[in-house]
């Protein structure tokens, strides 16, 4: 089977080489060279005998020996480090290891049980764990590499990583084989620290090092002989992957790192628990989980078990299963909230993998593989259902009410002059075979309780275009005001105790979603005249801003705000009459005590083409006067409608008293509703409510202008003009939900401040305070050994 030809050949000559070997050989070789890739990304130990009975296993081809008797290698000390070294690399010209009598089965047992019992390492570079170890380690140390002793207490304590060769999943529980076949292999080089130019965004790399140097010199040695002499390897690891039908789908490209990287351990047990559920996991799973773990331990509650495991077990359990459970189950747990995706997050692998041709986003929709243009997915997934169903006539129908069979181009044609979502409600939901193709083709479940307006954005986000995703607090504060109408509406004549229970339970939910309007209507407000939106990229984040209240206003007399959120109605109704003092009073204050310090100037401050204007560290500083005045009165007229309306005596009068006659009338019921809706409605019109608006449109001119036109929940449209004359503020983006503050706060022409929202989740927790920047770099004494300067970094 092993030629004695050296020289190079690519890929179709090695298949045609191949077509001479039997089905049962292309299995071995296929193994074989995983085995291999294993091996060589793997952090062995000292352990000799381990190797030892690997280097055993290995027979060496014709072409090995020659290469071995011509390279100037010594290995005399360690005649087995030769027989790993050519394992290792495999080939070069021609294979180096004869498949037929090398016993990769033995060297599998061997690698796994190596892995499971940690005398070779292969730690984790998804997520942050091995990065946040590194930074507390080895404070302000800008290395390249580790010795061995520094990998070794990085690596102390740390399970192992998990990876994939083909259908070979690596980790803690050692080799498990998945039905999917995906390629992301361990590596000796790691991602771990940031540098301190905050214009750098760059992962830098470290290298760790084992026990097995002398080894890494011998491959070395025989790699740059064959490239001296022979010249490039040849294509053998293409050749063997086409052979081997080893296919990797390239959709859903990094769902390997997503679920490592972007759901924390709780999302994560979720996940696996919800993988125990379903038929085709739970026959995978279970005999795994019998043979890794004790009795003891997987027979308690499932909930105890998976609490108890590591985050690289739950890890290893989750990936060895198929793309398309794994789809199915996210999106499932989105879809009951096991998986809380706040409606305006976008979560996205933090670790980028070159050779991937689409990328995993999460969203409240769930789960989808982004990449190809939307436009032309649709087109071509709707055409391919018609097609397959044979109703090619009735598309062209649909489309363009036109007659005869429809052409690859008439979906294209419909979608010039139709929207995405009239494209799904008259081309896919319309048909039931149609919409299961479509559905089969995107990896949609379809739940029994789903509207068909919800399928259809669940089918826009999958096919790639950026649904608005709006929170419902306005809406249900809007339905909770309707309802409490409608339940006094309902009465006549004297309220009875049924009448007064009805009246109550519908005021006890209005007032709820009242609460958490207010929290958000006066925390949006302190935090955007409060903060410092130029150092905070233009960045709302709700948690922040409800944190801004007690330090901007403090306490009132006996009354405080709870920075955490879930302040009660008569707290907020003290504070919003506390922000409008406080807000008032910016009118007459002096901005100098907030003066940006000069050495917080950015660079392009003084550029003569573009106004820098946040000279001041508050926003308020930094308003128009006049346009700070606009706003500050439309806000007034919205808290005086709140504190007018009676609302305070209409919730004691429910809450509290239960007595008939102080029971509040329906009329000043009645009255208190008329006044919050038109509270309510104020703050919409006039723009102080920090509502969300997403961008459907962005047009430019030959003249360099161009206009974005953005929608909020109701319809409604918002147009933002550009260029602008001021540096330094935020223009969004595409699939970026956007808050947009009432007026020309700036008071410049094509100026307005535009914030990006960012919802707090258990993923976008995990990744705060990240990058974690490291120091100058130190001067470099090559007398210096890793240990002793790291030594010194940590004093």
């Amino acid at each position: 089977m092993n030629s004695d030809n050296p020289m190079w050949k690519n890929s179709v000559t090695l298949r045609k080489q191949l077509d001479e070997w039997t089905d049962d050989n292309i299995a071995s070789l296929a193994s074989l060279y995983n085995v291999s890739l294993i091996f060589g990304g793997l952090l062995w130990s000292d352990d000799v005998n381990t190797l030892n009975e690997i280097a055993d296993c290995i027979s060496l081809t014709p072409y090995a020996e020659g290469v071995w008797q011509s390279c100037p290698i010594d290995v005399t000390a360690s005649p087995y480090l030769a027989k790993l070294a050519f394992f290792q690399s495999f080939y070069h010209t021609d294979l180096f290891v004869d498949v037929i009598a090398t016993d990769f089965k033995r060297i599998r047992e061997i690698v796994d049980a190596s892995i499971k019992g940690k005398i070779a390492r292969s730690p984790s570079r998804f997520g942050r764990s091995l990065y946040d170890r590194y930074n507390s380690m080895f404070d302000m140390l800008r290395a390249d590499h580790l010795s061995v002793s520094d990998t070794e207490r990085l690596l102390n304590s740390t399970d192992q990583g998990v990876y994939q060769y083909g259908n070979d999943v690596l980790g803690p529980l050692g080799l498990l084989n998945s039905p999917e076949t995906r390629n992301f292999r361990a590596s000796r080089s790691l991602p771990l620290w940031h540098c301190d130019n905050v214009g750098c965004n760059h992962l830098h790399d470290v290298s760790l090092s084992d026990h097995q140097g002398q080894l890494r010199q011998v491959i070395n040695q025989i790699d740059s002989y064959c490239d001296r002499v022979m010249g490039p390897p040849s294509h053998w690891s293409a050749a063997i992957s086409m052979k081997s039908d080893e296919y990797i789908d390239d959709d859903y490209g990094d769902l390997f790192i997503i679920i490592q990287e972007q759901f924390s351990k709780e999302e994560r047990i979720a996940l696996l628990s919800e993988l125990l559920d379903r038929p085709d996991p739970k026959e995978l799973l279970w005999p795994i989980i019998k043979s890794s773990f004790k009795k003891t331990e997987y027979q308690k509650p499932r909930s105890d078990f998976l609490a108890a495991i590591s985050s690289e077990h739950i890890n290893h359990l989750i990936l060895v299963n198929d793309n398309i459970d794994l789809i199915f189950s996210i999106d499932s747990l989105i879809k009951i909230d096991a998986i809380i995706v706040p409606s305006t997050e976008v979560r996205r692998a933090r670790t980028n993998h070159s050779s991937l041709s689409s990328r995993c986003e999460i969203s409240s929709l769930g789960i989808r593989s982004a990449g190809i243009n939307p436009i032309i997915k649709t087109a071509q997934i709707v055409w391919e259902a018609y097609d397959e169903n044979g109703s090619l006539s009735e598309l062209s129908w649909r489309a363009l009410k036109a007659a005869g069979p429809a052409t690859p181009g008439t979906v294209l044609q419909y979608l010039n002059a139709k929207s995405p979502k009239e494209a799904i409600s008259d081309l896919v939901l319309c048909s039931s075979e149609i919409s299961q193709y479509i559905m089969n083709s995107l990896i949609i479940e379809l739940y029994d309780d789903e509207t068909n307006d919800a399928l259809s954005d669940r089918i826009l986000w999958k096919l790639g275009f950026d649904v608005p995703r709006y929170g419902r607090e306005h809406s249900n504060l809007l339905r909770n005001l309707d309802l409490f109408r409608d339940v006094l509406i309902e009465q006549s004549g004297p309220l009875d105790e049924i009448a007064r229970e009805k009246i109550r339970s519908s005021g006890v939910n209005l007032f709820v979603h009242l609460e958490n309007f207010l929290e958000n209507l006066i925390s949006y407000n302190v935090w955007l005249f409060s903060n410092d939106h130029y150092n905070d990229s233009f960045i709302y984040k709700y948690r922040l801003a409800l944190e801004c209240v007690p330090k901007v206003i403090g306490p009132i007399g006996d009354t405080s705000w709870n920075p955490l959120g879930g302040n009660t109605l008569g707290v907020l109704l003290s504070y919003l009459s506390a922000s409008l003092t406080w807000m008032e009073g910016l009118l007459k204050s002096d901005p100098l005590a907030i003066k940006r310090p000069d050495e917080d100037y950015p660079h392009y401050s003084h550029a003569d083409d573009k106004l820098f204007p946040f000279h001041y560290t508050e926003f308020w500083g930094n308003s128009d006067k006049t346009e700070l005045a606009r706003y500050i009165d439309a806000y007034k007229d919205a808290t005086n409608s709140f504190l007018r309306s009676g609302l305070a005596a209409v919730r004691n009068g429910i809450d509290h008293y239960r007595a008939p006659e102080r029971f509040p009338t329906v009329e000043s019921m009645l009255l208190c509703e008329m006044k919050l809706r038109q509270a309510v409605f104020s703050t919409d019109v006039k723009g102080i409510y920090p509502k969300t608006w997403w961008m459907n449109n962005r047009l430019y001119d030959s003249n360099g202008r161009y206009e974005e036109t953005l929608f909020d929940q109701s319809g409604k449209i918002t147009k933002l003009s550009y260029p602008t004359v001021l540096k330094g503020i935020r223009e969004i983006t595409f699939g970026e939900a956007a808050i947009i503050p009432h007026g020309n706060l700036i008071g410049q022409s094509n100026s307005s401040i535009v914030f990006v929202v960012r919802e707090e989740s258990h993923a976008s927790k995990m990744w705060d305070n990240y990058p974690a920047r490291k120091g100058p770099e130190p001067k470099f004494d090559p007398q210096e050994s890793g240990d002793t300067a790291a030594a010194k970094s940590e004093k």
